[in-house]
Parts: structure tokens; C-alpha cells; sequence
């Protein structure tokens, strides 16, 4: 089946992001990355996701050439802008009004640096989306668990809203170093024979994440048609409801629990930081402070489910107490709610509470050896040998390695430690023998 893949690559960096490791990702991702797109030959369109949040500290820090990069590509029209919010709120977590205004801000940015105005898909950051609410007239990018359904379907509307739905499994093997090429891979058994796929993943993937991933990157483009959002609007299918969702969204949890957990006392004093601040922000720079205080990622390292840094969570409550820091009236409320968030972070450091979470994440304990059927271990191996024959020939030498190391794991009985099973992975691959 001919296949069209729709690609969306995130690039962000929190507000508050130290220089150095701002100018190691550029070095390794953001330049190589947008120069290997330049020079590619091939016809082929992408999404970027972009926010004045990086944008700010790219000229701030002197990387303008990434700007410039993008601006090539933007001229060629190898690429489009999303329409996203300044700084990476949670959108479902704050009001509607300050979404509106940091879409605005970040409009004003794009045409300031790329002179572009207008938009034909809409990123909520994280992918944290509510239905219900009334943001965007463009299509609008959800994940797969907002439409409930284990059937894998691009386009759907939902009262009168178009939206893009992202494939998270595709987009997790991207972002995970998993999937290096399309020609060996069982895709149709990914997309349910549509002819259409979508996948958003971080940036960063390539080049920071994943060393000499750019060239993985590279490849897959070469391998399957790429192209923007359709205007045909009978391709999007009605459906009866969409839930309220994020890219991390796990069946059974709340859709923002990472973000905002009733049961977590950091999420909870850090809100109530965020109430404090609406009620004190007066000018201009106190309202700029704020909305960067909204960045997702402070809320997100202070989930502990299991993502933790206390060095995330001091610099995103300093960044809230940095908008209401003039204001005389809540200036000592402010500072006190800044020194409880860090002191109840050093606390569950101290006291093992983080360990303890990162104890009980769940993971595979018995080996594929000792759990699976007789003669089962057999076939797995000879089909992992045949897979990495296959992989050999087609000179795919990465993912020859991983099958030649599948069966050391299965061997050596150490496969309960792969996140992600060996086996349950080649069941995604075809092989010919």
C-alpha cells in the first residue's frame, strides 16, 4: 500500500534552560538537523512546532543560524509552522484567556522572525487537550487516546473541529531509537491499511536523544511519501466524543495527572503559587515572568510518576516568584510559597520518597526463558537470526545489531530489562524467510 506520512518535529526548551545545554542541543540536534534538511534532494514536507520560549533563547544566545536554517526551510517549502502557545502550558490547566494571549504572543513572534501568519495545524503543547474547550478554528493534533479506540484513525472531527490524530506507537518507536526503517517494518499492522499515518516527536530526538539518529531521519524520508494536513474535508470522520487526553496519556489515569495530581502536595503548592500570581501580575514584565512560570515541564519533574528533578522544579517556582517579586503586597507570601516548594522537594529526596517511586515502577521480572511455551524460546531465536540475515542484506546494520543482541538477551536470560520486549518488537518487523 502507498502510504502518506504526516511528520511533526517539536523543538522547545523551557524558559528557563541553562545556555550550556541550550548550546550542546544545538550543536548536536538543532543545526546538523535543519542543515541535513536543506541539503536533502528528495521531495518531502515536515512540521515544525516552534515557540517563542526557544526562539528568545536562540537570539539571545547567539545561535542564529538555526533561525536562519529554518528560514531556508520555511522559503523552500519543506516546512510549516504550527500554531502553539508562547511558553508550553498545559492548555486544559489554565484559563482561556491566557491561552489566547500566548498565542498571540508567540503569532507576533513567528512574524517577526519567519514573516508567517497563518497556520494549518494546531499543537497544544504536551498534546494536553480538552475537547470541550473552544481554541482553535485550525485542525487540531491530539493523541490516539483522545479518540478511545484501539483503531488507529488520522482525521476525525468532533462538534464541528477537525483534528489530527497522533499514531503514539509509530511516534514512541521513533523517539525510543526503535524504528530505523520503514521497508523492514509491518506498518500496515500499525495503521490498520489507511493510507495516511501521523507521527510528533520531540526535536531532540535526533542528535541529543539519539546520537546519530539525524541520519535515521534522513532514511525515512526517503521511504514513504510525506505531506501537510488535507484539505479534503470529507477524509475527516465524525465521531460521537473525544476524551480529554495528552501524548502521555495511560488508559485509567487521569489525562493530566502528570501536571496536576490532587494527591501530590508539590503540584498542589505549586498551583496555588499560580493563583497567587494571577491575582498580583500588573505589568507588562511581571505578566511575561508569569507566563513563563506556566511552562509544563516544573509541574512535570515535580509528578514524581516517576520523573523527578529538583533542580526543574527550583527553577520553575524561582520563575514564579520572579512575577510577583515587586509586588509589596505578596511579596513575603511569595517568597514563603518559593522556600516550602523547595524544601518539600529536598524532603522527599532526602527521606527516599523518590526512590521508593522509581522502586515501583513496574517492570518485567521473569525472563522470556522461563514464561513463555515450549519450543516458543526456539522459534523466537531462529526467527531473530533470520530477521538479523535480512537486516544484514539490506545493509540496515543498526537493526541487524539489535537482533544479534536480541538473542544474547534471550540467551543470557537479561530480557526482563528491556522496557519494551524484544520479542513484542519483532512482532512489528517482516521478514521474508
Amino acid at each position: 500500500m502507498f502510504q502518506k506520512w504526516i511528520c511533526v518535529l517539536h523543538f522547545y526548551q523551557p524558559p528557563f534552560q541553562k545556555p550550556k545545554i541550550l548550546g550542546r542541543v544545538v550543536d548536536e540536534c538543532y543545526l546538523p538537523l535543519t542543515n541535513m534538511l536543506i541539503k536533502q534532494d528528495t521531495d518531502f514536507c515536515i512540521y515544525f512546532n516552534l515557540n517563542k520560549s526557544l526562539i528568545e533563547q536562540l537570539v539571545f544566545n547567539n545561535h542564529l543560524k538555526v533561525l536562519d536554517n529554518m528560514n531556508t526551510l520555511l522559503k523552500m517549502n519543506k516546512v510549516r509552522l504550527t500554531l502553539t502557545p508562547s511558553f508550553h502550558p498545559i492548555i486544559p490547566l489554565i484559563s482561556k484567556e491566557i491561552v489566547i494571549q500566548q498565542l498571540a504572543d508567540n503569532k507576533k513572534m513567528l512574524k517577526k522572525h519567519f514573516n508567517i501568519k497563518n497556520f494549518d495545524l494546531f499543537f497544544p503543547p504536551e498534546l494536553a487537550y480538552d475537547p470541550n474547550l473552544k481554541i482553535a478554528k485550525e485542525p487540531i493534533l491530539i493523541n490516539q487516546s483522545a479518540i478511545g479506540s484501539s483503531i488507529y484513525c488520522p482525521f476525525v472531527k468532533f462538534n464541528d473541529l477537525n483534528y489530527l490524530v497522533r499514531h503514539p506507537d509509530l511516534s514512541n518507536m521513533i523517539m525510543g531509537g526503535e524504528l530505523r526503517s520503514f521497508k523492514s517494518f509491518n506498518l500496515n499492522k500499525f495503521i490498520e491499511n489507511d493510507k495516511y499515518f501521523v507521527t510528533a516527536v520531540d526535536a531532540e530526538t535526533f542528535g541529543h536523544h539519539r546520537k546519530g539518529y539525524i541520519s535515521i531521519l534522513e532514511s525515512l524520508l526517503n521511504e514513504v511519501e510525506t505531506c501537510w494536513v488535507t484539505k479534503e474535508t470529507d477524509k475527516f470522520i465524525k465521531v460521537n466524543s473525544l476524551k480529554a487526553s495528552s501524548w502521555s496519556s495511560v488508559n485509567g489515569d487521569l489525562p493530566f495527572i502528570l501536571w496536576k495530581d490532587d494527591t501530590n502536595e508539590l503540584h498542589q503548592l505549586l498551583w496555588q503559587f499560580v493563583k497567587l500570581i494571577e491575582k498580583a501580575v500588573k505589568t507588562e514584565t511581571d505578566k511575561t515572568n508569569f507566563h513563563k512560570a506556566l511552562s509544563s515541564c516544573t509541574f512535570w519533574w515535580a509528578s514524581a510518576n516517576p520523573w523527578w528533578s529538583i533542580e526543574m522544579v527550583e527553577s520553575g517556582a524561582w520563575q514564579m516568584y520572579k512575577a510577583v517579586c515587586y509586588n509589596i503586597r505578596f511579596k513575603a507570601l511569595a517568597h514563603k510559597l518559593y522556600t516550602n516548594i523547595v524544601l518539600l522537594a529536598f524532603k522527599w529526596q532526602r527521606e527516599g520518597l523518590i526512590d521508593a517511586k522509581f522502586a515501583s515502577e513496574p517492570t518485567k521480572t521473569i525472563p522470556f526463558s522461563k514464561r513463555c511455551k515450549k519450543g516458543e524460546l526456539e522459534k523466537y531465536i531462529n526467527k531473530f537470526k533470520k530477521a538479523e540475515a535480512q537486516a544484514t542484506t539490506e545493509k540496515n546494520y543498526e537493526l541487524a545489531i539489535k537482533w544479534r543482541d536480541a538473542v544474547t538477551k534471550l540467551l543470557t536470560n537479561t530480557d526482563q530489562f528491556d522496557d519494551w520486549h524484544v520479542v513484542d518488537q519483532l512482532r512489528n518487523y517482516t521478514t521474508r524467510n
